[in-house]
């Protein structure tokens, strides 16, 4: 099976924000590059989640690229 890059990104809101997944109030929310933050950002722990509800597996650039 090939590895396959998907980049995590960040947004960061100063005067805080309500993750959509939990209903808590974060300064941070996440999603995969080329997804709307917006409209589908989570704060970590539902993103973490998710990643493992999911079964994805997360890997540096270092190990994507020797493999």
């Amino acid at each position: 099976m090939e590895n396959v890059g998907t980049k995590v990104v960040r947004k960061y809101y100063p005067d805080y924000t309500k993750c959509p997944g939990c209903n808590w109030r974060v300064s941070c929310l996440y999603c995969f590059e080329g997804q709307n933050i917006e409209e589908i950002g989570l704060c970590a722990q539902c993103f973490l989640d998710m990643v493992v509800d999911e079964g994805w597996n997360i890997l540096t650039d270092e190990e994507l690229n020797s493999t």
